[in-house]
């Protein structure tokens, strides 16, 4: 494949718009959907959200369900409104 080419110029309008045509536009697609649920997961894995949760864990294991309930409420009200 040969280009031509000005030095002054870069390509003729017309290689232009047949690249334009057969590449499309030189812009990096996004999966969104992958993107805001890789983001949504971050949220939750600073070391002090984990420390949460284990508090939250060792709270129900040991009968406290309602601080282990308001702790977990906490934790997903937090990552949610950090997401958003």
């Amino acid at each position: 494949m040969e280009i031509e080419l000005s030095e002054r110029l870069g390509l003729s309008t017309k290689d232009a718009e047949e690249r334009l045509k057969k590449y499309g536009y030189n812009k990096i697609k996004e999966d969104r959907k992958f993107k805001d649920i890789k983001l949504l997961i971050n949220q939750f894995k600073s070391p002090y959200i984990l420390l949460l949760f284990f508090t939250a864990l060792l709270s129900a294991i040991l009968g406290e369900k309602i601080d282990a309930f308001i702790i977990i409420s906490i934790i997903l009200l937090g990552g949610l409104l950090d997401f958003w």
